[in-house]
C-alpha cells in the first residue's frame, strides 16, 4: 500500500522555528491540510451541480452553441431533442402537440439552426445579448375533430334560430392556463405571448411562448402543465440538472 505524501523536513531546518514536537506533528498537519481541500472541492462540485445550465453565456459558449446549430445534424437533432416533448393526441378537446422548455444555451443552438447558413456566429453573439438570460416555454395548441377553429354561437336574445357556429378568435388560447413549477413552487412567467398558427388548410391551433426569469429557477425537475377550457391537465417535464 502506498505510503501517504506529505512534505520532506528535516529537523535542522526548523530547528529556529519548531520544536521536534511540532515537526513530528507535520503529517497530521497535511492530512488535516488534505480534508479541508477535499471539503473544499465537494463544495465546488455540489455548487456546480446545483446549477448545471450555463448561466451566462460566455462568448466561447455562444460560439459553441452557435456552431453546434449550424450542423443540422443528428448530433444537434439529438441535443435539442433533450429540449422538446412531443405529446400524444388526446381523445376528445384539444391538442397539446408539443411543449418545450430552452435555456439560454439550447436558445442559441435553436436560433442558429433556425438562421441557417446566413446567419452568423456574431448575429448569434449580439441576438444572445439583446434577449437577456431567460428559460423560454413554447406549447403548441392544435384543433381537433372535438375541439376545432370553429366553435358554438349562441344566438342573439329574442332570435328563435338554433344556435349557430363562428370562427374561434385568434387569441382563443387565453381560456387556457399555463403553469410551471418546481418543487411544488408555482413560478409566474415574465411574459406570455401567443399568435394563431395556420397552414394550406387554414386556422389550425396556436403557439404560446412564455418567459420567465432564469434567477427564479433551481437546477431540479420542473413540471409544465396546459389546463385546457375543460379543466384537462397535459404535462410535460424536463430535468434541469440534465440540461445545459
Amino acid at each position: 500500500m502506498a505510503k501517504e505524501w506529505y512534505p520532506y523536513v528535516r529537523l535542522a531546518d526548523f530547528h529556529n522555528e519548531f520544536s521536534e514536537g511540532q515537526v513530528r506533528d507535520l503529517p497530521e498537519i497535511a492530512s488535516q491540510v488534505r480534508f479541508v481541500l477535499r471539503v473544499f472541492l465537494i463544495t465546488i462540485v455540489l455548487a456546480v451541480s446545483a446549477f448545471a445550465f450555463d448561466y451566462p453565456l460566455s462568448p466561447t459558449a455562444i460560439s459553441e452553441a452557435y456552431f453546434l446549430g449550424q450542423r443540422h445534424d443528428e448530433k444537434a437533432i439529438e441535443f435539442l431533442g433533450k429540449y422538446f416533448r412531443r405529446l400524444p393526441l388526446p381523445d376528445k378537446g384539444p391538442y397539446i402537440s408539443e411543449i418545450s422548455l430552452l435555456t439560454p444555451y439550447a436558445q442559441v443552438v435553436s436560433h442558429s439552426w433556425d438562421g441557417g447558413m446566413g446567419y452568423s456566429a456574431q448575429q448569434a453573439q449580439d441576438d444572445y445579448r439583446s434577449h437577456g438570460d431567460a428559460i423560454r416555454v413554447k406549447v403548441r395548441i392544435e384543433f381537433t375533430n372535438t375541439y376545432s377553429a370553429m366553435q358554438g354561437a349562441k344566438p342573439d336574445q329574442g332570435d328563435s334560430k338554433t344556435m349557430g357556429y363562428t370562427l374561434r378568435p385568434p387569441d382563443f388560447w387565453h381560456t387556457f392556463g399555463f403553469e410551471l413549477s418546481q418543487k411544488g413552487r408555482l413560478i409566474p412567467p415574465e411574459s406570455t405571448q401567443g399568435e394563431p398558427i395556420y397552414d394550406d388548410s387554414g386556422f389550425v391551433g396556436a403557439e404560446v411562448r412564455l418567459a420567465y426569469d432564469l434567477k427564479e429557477f433551481a437546477s431540479a425537475e420542473t413540471s409544465i402543465a396546459v389546463v385546457t377550457p375543460e379543466h384537462q391537465r397535459v404535462m410535460a417535464k424536463f430535468d434541469l440538472s440534465e440540461l445545459r
